[in-house]
């Protein structure tokens, strides 16, 4: 799983390791901002400073609070399939993007992973 800490987006891999999934991650990535409509310029920009990204456990409690739920969501969602091979990674990543969660320390205040980029870079999927 990897979240970009900001925005809260998630992007889901098979497989336990950074290096071993770093290769999906970024057809993941590419495939999922596709699919909301990102702008072109913007997936083609993301993609290329992939290479540039920093890739790392964090130490954050707020982030380690969130990667935690997620993982507890995920683990339910993912038993709603019949088996492991058909876990749908893309189903996933789709459902999280528009996953309300709790952005600043009133109770309102509430976005998403899509109206998070959609706020920052100011496209409508």
């Amino acid at each position: 799983m990897y979240v970009h800490e900001p925005s809260l987006m998630v992007v889901i891999c098979k497989g336990k390791t950074i290096q071993g999934t770093w290769p999906d991650f970024r057809v993941r990535l590419e495939q999922l901002l596709s699919r909301f409509r990102f702008p072109a310029t913007f997936i083609k920009d993301e993609l290329a400073y992939a290479d540039e990204y920093i890739v790392s456990k964090t130490g954050s409690r707020s982030m380690l609070a969130f990667m935690n739920r997620i993982v507890f969501e995920l683990s339910y969602q993912c038993s709603q399939f019949p088996d492991y091979d058909s876990i749908s990674l893309t189903r996933l990543e789709d459902w999280l993007m528009d996953r309300l969660h709790q952005t600043g320390k009133k109770q309102g205040d509430y976005s998403s992973p899509l109206k998070y980029w959609q706020r920052e870079i100011g496209f409508a999927s």
